[in-house]
């Protein structure tokens, strides 16, 4: 994940203060990294596209760490934030390759630009498949 790291000291200061933010809102330690959110996501996309199988719970929790993400990533200089965007991007076209668009966001959202909330996977099963039958998200 060498894109997602910053090259200057402007970029890490900046990106330390919006982790601080991040982890005091979440309760993460200290030791949770800006690669380790990266990760998070990464294994996140690659659990949907081979079948999810938690509860739709997990799954917006999931997508909740998104918009934290989404969050951490308008407090970095541009220059960092198109850097890390360029690594987000190929999982970005996979989480939408391996979801489908529904016709209401999963839960109450401000932002529209966040698409992932309007998405549920493709390959639906386990606990996901029953609260999406349960309420009838599709």
């Amino acid at each position: 994940m060498t894109s997602s790291k910053p090259s200057s000291e402007d970029e890490a200061k900046a990106l330390e203060d919006a982790m601080r933010d991040f982890r005091l809102e979440w309760g993460f330690a200290r030791s949770f990294r800006f690669e380790d959110l990266l990760r998070r996501w990464a294994r996140f996309v690659e659990q949907v596209e081979n079948g999810y199988t938690l509860g739709l719970d997990d799954f917006t929790q999931e997508l909740a760490l998104r918009d934290s993400l989404d969050d951490v990533l308008k407090k970095l200089p541009p220059g960092y934030q198109s850097k890390v965007d360029a690594w987000l991007e190929p999982w970005t076209h996979r989480f939408r390759f391996a979801t489908r668009e529904i016709h209401q966001p999963l839960l109450p959202i401000e932002n529209a630009a966040r698409f992932w909330w309007w998405r549920l996977p493709n390959l639906l099963q386990g606990e996901l498949l029953e609260a999406v039958l349960t309420d009838q998200l599709i």
